[in-house]
């Protein structure tokens, strides 16, 4: 798929979606149809994650978004992007926004009985796969998660495995779709 496909694949599933928790805020169609037609430019070889997309928290820079913390105060444009940003960009991925927060006064819930109904009414029966859990070697409280995590899809009767996997293979892992673990963790300060 070509970053160009990507990006329009990305924008007409999101088009009617005004949902704070989801995206707090969207990279404007301009800088993202300049972004895919730069990496487009490009040998794919050069660029391993092309037609891939990615959203990070937004306390995390990324060049032309407002950096906010969930907080409007806090606001502020960034000069740079984060090393971790730019090595996915480099790498032929591109930076479609930033994830939201609910607001303070939507507590969540842990609600087992509803999950499973929602499980119940899937057309996926969770006998029939395997999710994929991986973390990063070298944050090792990323485990920690992963752990938490498989705990949680077991009490569903969701069957998942954990993969360790070094920083320096991982965007080899993520290239093709057929490597790329179901989900995945960074976490970047």
């Amino acid at each position: 798929m070509t970053a160009t496909d990507a990006v329009a694949r990305f924008r007409a599933a999101v088009e009617d979606l005004d949902d704070p928790a989801v995206f707090i805020s969207l990279a404007s169609a301009d800088r993202l149809e300049s972004l895919a037609r730069v990496i487009d430019d490009r040998p794919p070889a050069a660029v391993p994650l092309r037609g891939r997309v990615f959203a990070v928290k937004d306390n995390i820079d990324v060049v032309g978004l407002a950096t906010t913390a969930a907080c409007p105060s806090f606001s502020r444009e960034p000069s740079a992007s984060a090393s971790v940003v730019q090595q996915l960009v480099r790498a032929g991925a591109i930076p479609v926004g930033m994830f939201g927060a609910n607001p303070a006064e939507d507590v969540l819930k842990r609600d087992l009985e509803a999950a499973k109904q929602h499980l119940a009414d899937c057309k996926y029966s969770p006998d029939d796969f395997t999710l994929e859990l991986s973390w990063i070697g070298e944050v090792p409280i990323e485990e920690r998660f992963a752990l938490l995590m498989q705990a949680n899809f077991a009490e569903l009767g969701i069957k998942s495995e954990i993969r360790k996997v070094p920083w320096v293979l991982y965007t080899e892992q993520v290239a093709k779709p057929e490597n790329t673990p179901n989900i995945s963790q960074i976490f970047v300060n």
